[in-house]
This record gives C-alpha cells, structure tokens and sequence, in this order.
C-alpha cells in the first residue's frame, strides 16, 4: 500500500482520510468506480498515514474511527483496484499545490480525473483546491454533499455519536456497523487468572472508542457474544498504548494469530480502578450479566425493526 517508485496506469483518484467511511465517502467512492469504467481507467483511492491531524496536532489531534485494516478492507468492498498509503511528513506537508500536482498526481499515480469532496485542500498551508486543480486540466467530479436529517455527514458527527453512545444514529451516518478488526495475540493472562480469558487486539491507532462495551465477535465465521474493553487496564498493569480485550461467553478455544472481527453494540461503563482484584473480579461479572441482558434485547428490537 506504499506510494509506487514509478508511473502507475492512467487512473481516476479519490484523496483523503476516510475516516469512518460514512455515507459521504461511500458516494465519493462510487462516484470513482463509475468515472473509472466509463473512462477506461483504474480506480485508486489515496489515504494519508499518519493524518495530517495527528502529524500536526500530535496527541491533541482527533481521535481514529478505524485502524488502517478496517478502512481498506471496507474501501476495497466498493470495487476499487488500488488503495495506496502516502506516508504523510514534512516533505510532504511543504509540497507547494504545482508541486504535489506534478510529483504525486501526474508523475506517479498518472491521474486522470479526480473525484473529490467540497472542502479538499492540498499543499503547503492547504492552499490549494479544487480550482487548482481545474486551472490545471484535471477533470474534476464533485459528488453532491451527503446529508442524514438535513446534516451534512462527517467523520467528526460518526465520532460524536460513538462518544454519546449512539451506536444507532452512528450506523445510520455509516451504514455499516461499528467494526474493529485485527489479529489475535497473546496477552499477559490475567483475564484467565481471573476465570474470565480475554482474546487480544493491539490497537496501533489511538481509536474513539474508550471503556467497557457490549459486543459481537465475528471468529472462524461463527458470530459469539462478549464483552470488551478498550482501554490501558488502570486496574492491572497500565499499558503504554490501547489494547482490545474481549471477553467471549461460553468461548474456551486458542485462536491466536486469528482475525477477530469485533462488533460494537452499546457501552456499559468507563474504565476504572479496583481496590483489588477480587473486586475488579466482581465487576467483569457483573458487566458480562449487563452484556447478555443488553445484547438480548438489542437483538429483539432488531428483530422487530426487521419485520416492520
């Protein structure tokens, strides 16, 4: 997923974050594929590693929706060929709008056409636009704004309900619903010590999402019930960066190295710290009751959602 070291095929190009890839980014990307096929050309989506933000704003700047994994695997479902990572630095932020135009989109993606949201800027100071762009002969497709309840949908309104625990209106704005993937790993075992064995996911990006959840775990194609937590465990020993721990019900298998697909229902509580870890022992039941209680009945007002 790294920039190509040399011209790639003639191709339309969609640039940004996609952060969350709600509903404004799905129609940019099918506005992509669509321009694609009836010009005869690739469809290549560019996303920044890390964001801008979080290069500029450090520990301040907005916390991810998604890890990288989930966001390509769920931009590729839309039939793009290529997804590119452009690692974002210095270099890059001091490109000038002629420089990032002749080096990234002509030299060595070949762009042909753009397909591109209202608000893109490029550039040193972002002083570049679509504008820009059209003086220099791109073609240009501007997708109309996407808008939930008159709204204008944004990666920021997907990251506000998460936090206010609308995992509902969150789906809605995504039409997907809330997903953190990764490989299984070892953690330090006291999930086991405590009668209650977690499946682990290292979280390499500093995610939204903070606390105790209800979940569905999507594993070896069967779908489990559990409950997560996300967070740096200020009840055991604290860890330098967020970690994903499930715990599955009635689930006693290895599946380390395993893709777990973890599916986000409703919150439970924050994280927080015990006297001891008898009492911390107590708490993961009584959250693991809550879980099944809530779980159950999100399933039946699904259910009746469903059949209307």
């Amino acid at each position: 997923m790294c920039l190509r070291t040399k011209k790639g095929p003639p191709a339309a190009v969609a640039i940004g974050n996609f952060d969350g890839v709600h509903l404004g980014h799905q129609a940019i990307l099918n506005a992509l594929v669509s321009t694609a096929k009836k010009n005869n050309l690739r469809s290549v989506v560019v996303l920044f590693e890390p964001h801008p933000k979080e290069f500029f704003l450090k520990t301040v700047a907005p916390r991810r929706l998604q890890n990288l994994r989930d966001k390509v695997k769920l931009i590729k479902s839309f039939g793009i060929d290529e997804v590119i990572c452009l690692r974002f630095s210095q270099k890059l932020a001091n490109l000038s709008p002629t420089e990032f135009i002749k080096t990234i989109l002509q030299k060595q993606l070949n762009a042909k056409a753009l397909v591109l949201g209202e608000d893109f800027r490029f550039g040193k100071n972002r002083s570049g636009d679509i504008k820009t762009l059209k003086d220099t002969g791109f073609e240009i497709i501007e997708p109309p704004t996407t808008r939930y309840q008159g709204e204008k949908i944004s990666s920021t309104w997907v990251r506000e309900a998460l936090l206010m625990n609308d995992f509902n209106l969150a789906e809605q704005l995504m039409q997907h619903p809330y997903i953190i993937s990764g490989h299984v790993v070892h953690g330090n075992k006291h999930g086991r010590l405590l009668g209650y064995p977690t499946i682990n996911i290292t979280l390499k990006a500093n995610i939204a999402l903070h606390g105790i959840y209800a979940v569905r775990v999507k594993l070896h194609d069967k779908v489990y019930e559990g409950v997560a937590n996300i967070g740096r465990r200020p009840a055991l020993n604290p860890i330098p960066h967020p970690l994903l721990e499930v715990y599955i019900f009635d689930y006693n298998q290895e599946c380390y190295g395993a893709i777990a697909e973890v599916i986000f229902v409703t919150k439970i509580r924050e994280e927080q710290m015990f006297e001891n870890l008898e009492a911390l022992k107590t708490q993961i039941s009584e959250d693991a009751k809550l879980a099944q209680k809530l779980l159950n009945r999100f399933s039946k007002i699904k259910s009746k959602v469903d059949q209307t």
